[in-house]
């Protein structure tokens, strides 16, 4: 029985037996105790505005608001509200367009200050001698300062009335600390040429500094009150990138390349959890600039963070490259809960731009942003970059911020959604057993077109034997790049191996989200001839996109759609032998919630010797 009888979904973790989640997409394992259930979906309110890597609020305009700053410009909501207002290019007088980091630190003029790091420079924000304006040139104007260095990052964090900001003078990389007075405290902490400044968070009473290794060694934590002449502690982590970290409870958390979440336990940064990364041997980062994580890309909201992440595949850095990647991992934004140690997919970011409007539920993304919440009954605000499908899926990407839409919304649709979780390995005890069918106990449908999906499979997963990377590397993953003719029909240089009554998922771009049952196929898939896929229903959206999608070998049974009962057994219409089993159970609508899942195993018929 899954969960158990203790009624805790457990998910997810390395290897395949363990808990009771492999996989997630869209799903939510912190709303309803006890249950699984399909998550709220995010919707995009804005776009073309770039991919945010920092929200903050401030009044240092004279009017509370959200400020987001992205790669080359500063955006501004009007509201003190993340969720509500309309995000435009800020027009405060003396705004520029190339902010690395932002706080808020002390007031003038009877209202807040912010401080922002630029290229070469820090700016205000309301200064004693520029109100409720930017002034710039703060930094080298006022204050004197030799300019901060080009093209690296110049990250930024308050510790009660002390600002530090990361630098590199001479290529030697430091801290410059800026007290509640305004005196500067040029390069107060200096580090091992090797590192860059990445990151800066602060609890209670630490600045916790993630120092980027740029000779591929190991990632090192730095433990510094503020206070002391040298700083406390420094601790190194498995991984060069320090990508993201965060603190809950007074406790540090970072993240490094590797899909590794490192908590401090007092005395050294342990694993915690772990993406799972390393069965598909891959990191976080493969080439490039862009990070799939930010420094800003998650959120604490009590036990739980909130991780916005772009999910590694090759392509994702290297757009000529045959698509591969993570078999268990999705780009959007994911729950870690630091209580029970869940991680998993919570939802994902796709083209919804109004509600809805079933564009898709959730793509690939080329960047992922930050992420933000006010209160903790707000919805959440996240930025990424999501493709959108085009002339080759990879063509086009839409950056945008989107906030979360309630699945519990039926309103016009609102907040319809679909997702699915995937069971580790059931094993059996014998060597093999004929599985017939699977109980499913769920809450009773609160809406007609709402569907429960069951998917199963007794033997390994399919894989590419005959794809290859540029480097002449196998792919595990049957991923090809598709293009939709109709409802019901693409093109597709189909992998060999591929059968009908196996399973296509939708990647990115339009339908993405969406798993199909093939019905037919043109001819025989050998990896190279264009073939005609048909599936065995429509897609949601019609289109003649490009786009990336995944074949695999579920076999799919009848969806469960009444609205009248709460449990159903659902027989296997090919019963399966094998020494284990697995499901893909697909939720679809609004409010579908999973109580347990119950497989069978045909009994034996034993014959006895008179």
């Amino acid at each position: 029985m899954i969960p158990g009888k203790k009624k805790e979904w457990r998910g997810m973790y390395p290897g395949n037996y363990a808990g009771n989640v492999w996989q997630t997409f869209n799903i939510d394992l912190e709303r309803s105790p006890g249950r699984l259930t399909l998550a709220d979906k995010m919707r995009r309110v804005s776009s073309a505005l770039g991919v945010v890597t920092k929200f903050v609020r401030t009044n240092a305009t004279g009017t509370d608001q959200w400020f987001a700053l992205t790669g080359g410009d500063i955006l501004r909501n009007g509201n003190s509200i993340v969720s509500s207002g309309t995000w435009v290019t800020d027009d405060t007088t003396g705004t520029f367009n190339d902010p690395k980091d932002a706080v808020v630190h002390e007031f003038a003029n009877g209202e807040e200050r912010l401080l922002c790091t630029r290229a070469t420079n820090i700016a205000t924000l309301n200064s004693s001698g520029t109100a409720n304006a930017w002034d710039d040139d703060w930094w080298t104007a006022v204050k004197t300062q030799a300019a901060l260095t080009d093209n690296i990052p110049h990250p930024i964090a308050r510790l009660q009335r002390l600002v530090a900001v990361g630098d590199k003078v001479s290529d030697v990389p430091v801290i410059h600390t800026i007290d509640k007075d305004d005196v500067i405290s040029r390069s107060r902490l200096t580090f091992p040429a090797n590192f860059t400044v990445r990151c800066i968070y602060t609890s209670s009473d630490r600045f916790w500094i993630g120092l980027q290794n740029d000779r591929d060694g190991r990632a090192r934590i730095i433990e510094w009150d503020g206070f002391a002449q040298s700083y406390n502690n420094e601790y190194d982590l498995s991984g060069a990138f320090p990508l993201s970290g965060f603190i809950v409870n007074n406790v540090p958390y970072f993240i490094t390349e590797t899909g590794i979440i490192f908590r401090f336990n007092g005395g050294a940064f342990e694993k915690e959890q772990d993406f799972g990364l390393r069965a598909d041997g891959i990191s976080l980062v493969h080439s490039g600039t862009t990070l799939p994580i930010t420094q800003y890309g998650t959120l604490v909201d009590n036990d739980i963070v909130y991780i916005n992440i772009a999910a590694p595949t090759i392509e994702t850095f290297n757009a000529t490259a045959m698509p591969s990647g993570s078999r268990r991992m999705r780009a959007g934004i994911w729950v870690f809960n630091t209580r029970t140690r869940n991680l998993y997919h919570n939802m994902g970011l796709g083209e919804h731009a109004s509600e809805g409007t079933d564009v898709n539920y959730g793509s690939f993304m080329g960047s992922a942003g930050a992420i933000a919440k006010y209160n903790a009954g707000d919805q959440l605000v996240a930025s990424g970059s999501p493709y959108v499908g085009g002339a080759t899926w990879q063509a086009s990407q839409t950056n945008g911020i989107y906030i979360q839409s309630p699945n519990a919304n039926q309103a016009s649709n609102a907040g319809r959604n679909r997702g699915y979780f995937i069971t580790p390995y059931i094993p059996v005890e014998d060597i093999e057993a004929l599985w017939e069918a699977l109980w499913v106990k769920f809450r009773r449908f609160v809406n007609s077109n709402n569907r429960i999906v069951v998917k199963w499979r007794v033997t390994e997963p399919l894989f590419n034997a005959s794809a290859q990377d540029q480097a002449g590397n196998a792919l595990e993953l049957m991923n090809a790049p598709a293009t939709w003719a109709t409802t019901t029909t693409f093109t597709c240089k189909v992998p060999t191996g591929v059968s009908v009554g196996d399973e296509v998922e939708i990647l990115t771009g339009d339908n993405a989200g969406c798993s199909f049952a093939i019905s037919a196929l043109s001819g025989t898939p050998d990896n190279s001839t264009s073939l005609t896929v048909t599936i065995a229903e429509a897609a949601p959206t019609s289109s003649t996109d490009t786009f990336l999608c995944r074949f695999d070998n579920w076999k799919t049974e009848t969806a469960i759609d009444s609205t009248t009962i709460g449990n159903k057994k659902v027989p296997f219409t090919a019963p399966g032998h094998g020494e284990f089993i697995q499901f893909k159970i697909e939720l679809r609508g609004f409010g579908v919630e999973i109580d347990e899942l119950i497989p069978l195993i045909k009994e034996k018929t034993k014959t006895h010797q008179g």
